[in-house]
């Protein structure tokens, strides 16, 4: 099984930031060390502070995307989640 190393999301509603116009983000596979960084935030922030750390946007740019595209790129990062958990035969976290 191939498993992907990033994945790049097409944004709806493109984001500008240090003089550019983004209209896609890449996201890299997270790894344990950016989870244990994450881990005392909660809800959005929590979401926000995994996006920025993933895409290397900055915490400000990503606070700037449109709802719709946030919560594609939640999918993005539990379909991670659920990659890692099925290469290693384990079930599923939070299941």
């Amino acid at each position: 099984m191939t498993i992907q190393t990033s994945i790049t999301h097409q944004l709806l509603i493109p984001v500008i930031f240090e003089g550019k116009k983004h209209t896609t983000i890449t996201l890299r596979r997270p790894k344990t060390k950016d989870v244990q960084a994450i881990d005392k935030k909660e809800g959005v922030e929590q979401t926000i502070a995994m996006v920025a750390r993933l895409s290397e946007w900055p915490h400000e740019a990503v606070g700037e995307l449109d709802i719709h595209d946030l919560s594609s790129i939640g999918e993005i990062l539990e379909s991670f989640i659920k990659r890692r958990d099925i290469s290693t035969g384990k079930p599923p976290l939070n299941s």
